[in-house]
């Protein structure tokens, strides 16, 4: 499905193998235009029919027509689920391929020539798809080849992260500072810059085998203007440190128990600007523990922990930082902590990508969403943190 829009006015037309068969409110891109210009919408819709699949050059077709210009024409084409900013809920992979004897592995290779953050599931008679490409028209023209086309969503991913950028800015960095200040800490790229989009003023580095240093703390601490301070330590780990810290600080702190990076998140959305410091800290300290909170990583030695035996170089699943599962199988011992955390019952899952998980261990977690919970909305936004493959949280 393809649309155009200008000034707010949407053209859209579906097609599968040149019929008209729905229409969906979905962008594949925009036209900038002179505040005079304007768009016939079915001179715009007939573009794209006419190009049959061929979204950019359609695309360019009605900014020709129209005297514009292209612009944000970098989308995905099939699917919901996306490694996104964070902040941007996503779906379950809507895109699919029905046919008679699909090899899975053939479109996976095929379609791999065509773009990236490829996540290819299914079986011999349903595929799902979901890919990052600039030429969406690609990729629709290899699935119509093989089998039937259904629920493609098409998604301007370049407009959605600067219009994630423009919303979940911290308010405070344009108005006067507020009255509390928010000290975490967090390592990885992308768990800092969730931190900092959600309002903390200052992330401090550490994590698992990383812990801060009380001096680091209290450096933090200082550095900001507000004589009130919330610090989340976001692991079991450096809860001490920073309730040493705070005792130390010559300014209030409190300590808010976080001891996941999902549960600081959740804390941190918990916040109120109009509420005092213990009030904001009854509230945050329970907002984090109504997370449940996977952690999948790789187990570097054998151990035995209550009923779970590990092997070295087993995937091993930690729930609430409590090991619940171990396996070779990454799928396997996901869902099993997944069950362990009730996820039938959740609502939303986020999941943070680690530095070392590969596309297709992505891949494999995905699929174990798709089949067994396809009723939570799932997140998936770059972490960046080491150690941990995924850190997921299931609310």
């Amino acid at each position: 499905m393809v649309a155009v829009v200008a000034h707010d006015e949407v053209a859209v037309r579906g097609y599968d193998n040149g019929r008209h068969v729905a229409e969906r409110h979905v962008a594949i891109g925009e036209v900038r235009l002179d505040q005079a210009a304007a768009i016939d919408v079915d001179d715009a819709a007939a573009d794209f029919d006419s190009f049959a699949g061929e979204a950019d050059d359609a695309l360019d077709k009605v900014a020709m027509d129209a005297g514009g210009v292209v612009e944000d024409d970098d989308v995905a084409a099939f699917g919901g689920v996306e490694e996104v900013a964070p902040g941007r809920r996503a779906g379950v992979p809507a895109g699919e391929v029905a046919g008679e004897g699909l090899d899975v592995d053939a479109i996976r290779d095929a379609l791999s020539q065509m773009g990236e953050s490829l996540l290819v599931v299914g079986d011999s008679t349903t595929v799902k798809v979901h890919i990052h490409t600039h030429r969406p028209g690609d990729p629709l023209n290899y699935a119509v080849s093989i089998g039937s086309v259904s629920d493609v969503v098409v998604e301007n991913m370049q407009a959605q992260y600067q219009q994630f950028l423009r919303q979940s800015r911290p308010p405070e960095r344009a108005q006067p500072t507020k009255p509390i200040g928010i000290v975490a800490v967090a390592i990885g790229d992308g768990l800092k810059r969730v931190l900092d989009s959600l309002g903390c003023d200052a992330v401090v580095h550490g994590g698992q085998t990383m812990n801060p240093s009380v001096e680091e703390l209290l450096e933090a601490i200082d550095s900001l203007p507000q004589e009130q301070v919330l610090l989340l330590p976001n692991n079991g780990n450096v809860i001490m440190a920073a309730q040493h810290a705070a005792k130390l600080a010559t300014k209030q702190v409190l300590v808010v128990p976080t001891r996941t990076i999902p549960q600081g998140i959740s804390a941190l959305l918990a916040y109120n600007y109009e509420l005092g410091l213990e009030e904001n800290l009854a509230n945050m300290a329970e907002a984090a523990r109504a997370v449940h909170t996977i952690e999948l990583t790789l187990s570097t030695r054998a151990a035995k922990l209550g009923n779970v035996r590990v092997r070295q170089g087993d995937f091993i699943a930690l729930l609430d930082e409590e090991l619940v599962a171990a396996g070779s199988n990454p799928s396997r011992v996901l869902l099993a902590a997944l069950n362990r955390a009730e996820a039938r019952n959740g609502e939303v899952a986020t999941i943070y990508r680690g530095a070392e998980a590969t596309p297709e261990l992505l891949s494999s977690v995905m699929s174990v969403f798709a089949k067994h919970f396809p009723h939570l909305e799932v997140e998936v936004v770059e972490g960046g943190q080491p150690h941990y493959h995924f850190i997921i949280a299931v609310e």
